[in-house]
């Protein structure tokens, strides 16, 4: 399903980030994290590759993924958003880059949207915004 795509887990629940984890490693992919908190997440993007997608829990213990998202999103990044609250109509704009998924949401559903997306971006890359995404054929 993935095809060895790096995806960034963002989840503060240690067994649902066990869970994604595990099938994503499953699907054919190479997990990042699970980050748990969004310090944690932030130092992690801003020094290193961009993931080929990303599965984002939207409220964390240290704060709100909004910035994250939209930074990967620039980025020209794939990103699940799973969300038991409310999402800020700023992020939901920005479908269809971006998915929204209301919790509970079966582990399934989130892999497979976020697989579609992948491949999408790989059939007609979005242009990306301020820094370059590096190409994972170069490394």
């Amino acid at each position: 399903m993935f095809d060895c795509a790096r995806i960034l887990i963002v989840e503060d629940d240690p067994q649902q980030a066990e869970l994604l984890a595990d099938r994503v490693e499953a699907c054919d992919g190479s997990v990042v994290g699970p980050f748990s908190s969004f310090r944690e997440t932030e130092r992690y993007i801003e020094t290193s590759r961009a993931p080929d997608g990303a599965i984002l829990d939207f409220r964390l213990a240290d704060g709100e993924v909004t910035p994250i998202a939209t930074h990967l999103l620039a980025l020209g990044v794939p990103v699940v958003i799973c969300a038991g609250a409310y999402v800020p109509d700023r992020l939901r704009s920005l479908a269809p880059h971006l998915a929204y998924m209301p919790k509970p949401v079966a582990v399934d559903e989130v892999l497979v949207r976020l697989s579609e997306m992948i491949q999408e971006n790989r059939r007609s890359p979005r242009p990306t915004v301020g820094r370059e995404r590096r190409d994972a054929a170069k490394e």
